[in-house]
């Protein structure tokens, strides 16, 4: 993988990741914005807060579509994306939330 011999010229550095991002097509995330600048606003906001590498992780849904159309965008920018899902389930007022990650 290229990716990591370029990002890791001297073997290892630290980096700002999130494990733990929602995207459109999640119902508890809002875009407020301009529909036609969604991917790149996403990405922008990413840079902005310094993350290199971030896990699209909505609830119970996988939108392959939306992922790989912001993964391109993040490529263009250096920002490394990677596919998962955060699993929920509900047991009463007790709920357990696991993200999984996809390679």
């Amino acid at each position: 993988m290229t990716i990591c011999n370029d990002r890791f010229p001297q073997g290892s550095r630290w980096l700002r990741v999130d494990f733990h991002l929602h995207t459109n097509a999640d119902k508890e995330f809002s875009f407020i914005g301009e529909t036609d600048y969604y991917y790149s606003d996403y990405v922008q906001a990413l840079t902005d807060s310094g993350i290199e590498v971030g896990v699209i992780t909505n609830h119970n849904k996988f939108d392959f579509g939306e992922f790989k159309a912001l993964k391109k965008t993040a490529r263009k920018k250096g920002v490394f994306l990677l596919p998962g899902m955060e699993l929920s389930v509900n047991d009463s007022s007790n709920g357990i939330h696991t993200l999984v990650v996809f390679q």
